[in-house]
């Protein structure tokens, strides 16, 4: 569910960043 997209979202970002 989108719930579970924040999550993701947040994991994806942080690797994004490094």
């Amino acid at each position: 569910g989108l719930c579970h997209i924040s999550e993701l979202t947040s994991s994806w970002l942080a690797k994004a960043e490094d």
